[in-house]
């Protein structure tokens, strides 16, 4: 990937990172369950940059803010958040993304003219992308996109299609209503994931095994409700 030309656009801020135990625990993971992926970061040069504030890539580099990456919640979903990045490489979606944007629209259909919208087209990418990681069994990111309904051989330009579709049919008041319970369905998410950072430190602490099996217990539930509230918010995202 570095032979290709092409400019940097973030500066590398934390060089150090590249040898940090987080980053290469994560880079044990993704070879063991995605060695594609592996394979294709390795010959990627990744910036730890603080302009951006998760991760990204535009298609030649893979750029990631240290503070998010270190900031997830395990080794896996660190791995995750690697071959999502690289996904979208091998897919070429930043170059097709440009492609769309240079003639100013996404399709043809009959006489009807689609337009391009970058953020739904990543979007419908995410979608694609991250149902094909949880195939390789790596730990879905609890913020990210996911949909029971596409799958990972769906093309990623049916999917924007269906969501420019399903845009296209909800009336303005509707389409304010949906933003804002999908934002509070996020606020939630967030909540629950920190209760059950919690009780899984506390039962780590405790040494009476009646206690630290209730707080187990009680922490495999709200692991049940995070997924529950992400298919939820991604349905509410899609409808």
């Amino acid at each position: 990937m570095n032979n290709l030309k092409a400019k940097q656009l973030f500066h590398n801020d934390h060089p150090e990172q590249a040898n940090s135990k987080p980053y290469v625990k994560a880079l044990i993971i993704l070879q063991a369950k995605a060695q594609v992926y592996y394979s294709i970061l390795a010959n990627t040069k990744v910036i730890w940059t603080d302009a951006i504030p998760t991760g990204a890539t535009d298609g030649v580099y893979v750029y990631l803010n240290k503070d998010f990456f270190r900031g997830l919640a395990s080794d896996s979903q660190r791995a995750f958040l690697l071959a999502h990045e690289v996904a979208h490489i091998v897919l070429r979606h930043p170059q097709r993304g440009k492609a769309f944007l240079d003639r100013g629209f996404f399709r043809q259909v009959g006489s009807k003219t689609i337009s391009y919208c970058p953020k739904m087209f990543n979007k419908a990418a995410d979608y694609v992308i991250n149902a094909d990681l949880i195939k390789h069994d790596l730990e879905f990111i609890p913020d990210g996109l996911l949909d029971s309904d596409i799958s990972r051989d769906e093309l990623v330009d049916d999917v924007y299609m269906g969501l420019v579709n399903d845009n296209d049919d909800q009336p303005p008041n509707l389409k304010r209503t949906m933003t804002m319970t999908i934002k509070m369905i996020t606020l939630a998410v967030a909540v629950v994931a920190m209760v059950t950072h919690i009780l899984m430190a506390l039962a780590m602490m405790i040494s009476n095994q009646r206690i630290k099996m209730i707080l187990i217990s009680l922490a495999t539930m709200t692991v049940r409700l995070t997924t529950h509230l992400i298919l939820w918010r991604t349905r509410l995202a899609r409808a």
